[in-house]
């Protein structure tokens, strides 16, 4: 974290990102930016090298060498003003600011150092991991699985930790990160606003906060290396930081390119080249980018060469695993290259990710599936992911009717940030763990509009919080519980309307958006405290594996068998040695150099041998 906040430190010192003045803002975003810039080189670095720990250090090592080494007097950065912030940050930390930093990173180590469960960590997360780890980009590596294929520099950030003792123990630190930033991104802004000294950003993180984290913990996705959690994360920060630097008045040149209106544009490549799920956010940071002083060529190319610099490496993964550099969409795929997956089962590919999200599998869609006659199963199994969306029209309604009231500029990016979020969500993947980073941007945006002028309107945040985290509850007594409390303190806050302190109005949302959450993970019989290494990620596999064998390459795969706690065929390799998989792409597949092995990769078997 220290090594990210450095780097993250020589960026704002670079564009000169004044805007973000407050010390505790300024040192989360720089930590964003570290992680951001990190997992993006660690995945540049796969290209070449096995991401081992001495890789991942090397790799630190660099990027907290170029400050030093490019900070010249002629500079404006000197490497000095890096030292300077961070004495400026150690002093401005009382015990106090110590104690709950340290409380909060107890309870989300205590929280991610469970049992690694997910679907999607023993399907591939984890294999790849060890693909990355042991061997780097291997070529041809989608024809082994398709979903190997997937390029993701989070995973890439998971690889070095997987050594030794360390060993298939610690796929969730990152997303523990992740959370950890959240939660005190969250305490701080919650400070700021018990203290009567917040901005209008301090009420979106804090109403962002009560929407998007207990989702993400109900979900239980920092318990695994899931994209899907940093993806969640720079969204709420890149709106964040769009209406912070949207809200300061900037002294300096109109016509300076390189200034503080990139950092959307860094976080929202980042986020791409963790997950295809996160293309909006990337756009909206370009197009603030280019408009945010007055539009110009020049900023245009410098917006378009920084961002494909900082995607690149997530294209050449692509290229070299695939053959199609933004798999598993199909566009752009060369099929001339013989470890190529070839468009057609790309398209396959995704049609199994929109099918599923759809249709919520398990079950597998029906045989009489087509573009519209899932929504109805849709609504009935995405009660939340529902809601927010009424939500989100009727908020826009909202803003669009209040808008010349509205006195925060840089609200219209977050309005059109999260209209393209959620219909690129339901053409896409319809699925609440993908579409949350968007689901919530609209509602929290007005809400925190009313909550900010102290509108009697900021008693909807009751209900809007409430339905977001507690419809999963569904008819249950605890479900007629949370509703009873909703329904109750929206009247309490409509009536009394201004009278009602900050303190207690947050300190209610708090208590209704995170006590029904959390308490699944508190009291549930198969949580325990690992006080000193996470534990190993288990073989859920039932039914066992066979030794497989087609063409040169031999490999194991999971036998077919009902798995005991769900409705899926097991189908996950978990930890097992490489290679691994459920079944292949392609049955006419080899190796690449036979000399080398699997590392080599893989390429299709042509006819002619």
């Amino acid at each position: 974290m220290f090594a990210c906040c450095f780097i993250g430190t020589a960026v704002l010192n670079l564009l000169r990102a004044d805007c973000f003045e407050r010390t505790g803002d300024r040192a989360l975003l720089a930590i964003w930016l570290g992680v951001v810039l990190v997992a993006i080189s660690l995945l540049a670095a796969s290209l070449l090298v096995p991401l081992s720990p001495g890789v991942g250090l090397l790799v630190i090592f660099i990027l907290c060498a170029i400050p030093a080494g490019i900070c010249r007097p002629q500079h404006a950065l000197p490497l000095k003003g890096i030292i300077l912030e961070f004495k400026k940050l150690s002093q401005s930390l009382s015990w106090q600011w110590v104690g709950i930093f340290f409380c909060c990173a107890f309870g989300t180590a205590a929280f991610t150092t469970q049992l690694v469960t997910a679907y999607d960590t023993g399907l591939y997360h984890f294999q790849v991991i060890q693909w990355l780890s042991q061997f780097g980009t291997v070529p041809g590596l989608a024809l082994l699985f398709y979903t190997f294929g997937y390029p993701s520099s989070w995973l890439a950030f998971a690889a070095p930790l997987n050594f030794g003792i360390l060993e298939a123990r610690t796929s969730a630190i990152p997303g523990g990160l992740i959370l950890l930033l959240l939660t005190l991104q969250l305490v701080l802004s919650c400070y700021r606003i018990f203290q009567n000294c917040q901005q209008f950003a301090d009420w979106f993180i804090a109403i962002a906060g009560c929407i998007c984290l207990p989702v993400i913990i109900w979900l239980r996705l920092p318990i695994s290396p899931s994209p899907d959690v940093p993806v969640v994360g720079l969204g709420i920060v890149i709106a964040w930081s769009i209406i912070i630097i949207a809200n300061h008045r900037d002294a300096t040149s109109p016509n300076k390119l390189f200034d503080a209106s990139l950092i959307p544009i860094i976080l929202g490549a980042g986020a791409l080249t963790m997950k295809l799920s996160a293309l909006v956010l990337l756009f909206i940071a370009f197009v603030f980018y280019i408009f945010k002083r007055s539009f110009s060529l020049k900023r245009f190319c410098v917006g378009s060469g920084l961002s494909l610099l900082l995607i690149s490496p997530m294209l050449v993964f692509g290229m070299i695993t695939s053959g199609c550099p933004l798999y598993p969409a199909s566009i752009g795929c060369f099929e001339f290259l013989p470890w190529s997956i070839g468009a057609e089962t790309a398209k396959e590919a995704t049609q199994r990710i929109q099918e599923c999200a759809r249709w919520t599998c398990p079950p597998l869609a029906p045989e009489n599936a087509n573009n519209w006659n899932w929504l109805g199963h849709w609504v009935n199994n995405q009660k939340q992911a529902t809601f927010l969306i009424i939500a989100s029209l009727i908020s826009t309604i909202a803003i669009l009717r209040s808008k010349p009231s509205i006195k925060i500029e840089g609200y219209f990016y977050i309005l059109v940030l999260g209209l393209l979020g959620i219909l690129f969500m339901m053409y896409g993947s319809p699925a609440i763990r993908l579409g949350i980073g968007y689901l919530y941007l609209i509602p929290t945006l007005i809400l925190a509009v009313y909550c900010h002028e102290n509108s009697r309107f900021k008693a909807f945040s009751v209900i809007v919080v409430s339905g977001a985290t507690n419809l999963w509850l569904g008819i249950s007594p605890t479900g007629f519980l949370a509703l009873a409390a909703t329904l109750s303190m929206f009247a309490f806050f409509w009536m009394n309307g201004r009278k009602i302190p900050n303190v207690l109005f947050l300190s209610l949302l708090l208590i209704l958006s995170f006590s029904i959450t959390l308490r699944p993970e508190l009291v549930a019989a198969g949580n325990s405290l690992n006080w000193v290494l996470p534990p190993a990620i288990k073989n859920l596999n039932q039914a066992g594996f066979h030794s497989r064998q087609v063409n040169n390459i031999k490999y194991i795969s999971p036998k077919t068998g009902e798995h005991l706690d769900a409705y899926l065929k097991e189908d996950r390799c978990w930890a097992e040695a490489l290679p691994c998989t459920p079944y292949l792409t392609h049955e006419d597949i080899q190796l690449r150099v036979l000399e080398k092995g699997i590392e080599g990769g893989f390429i299709r078997k042509r006819t002619s041998d």
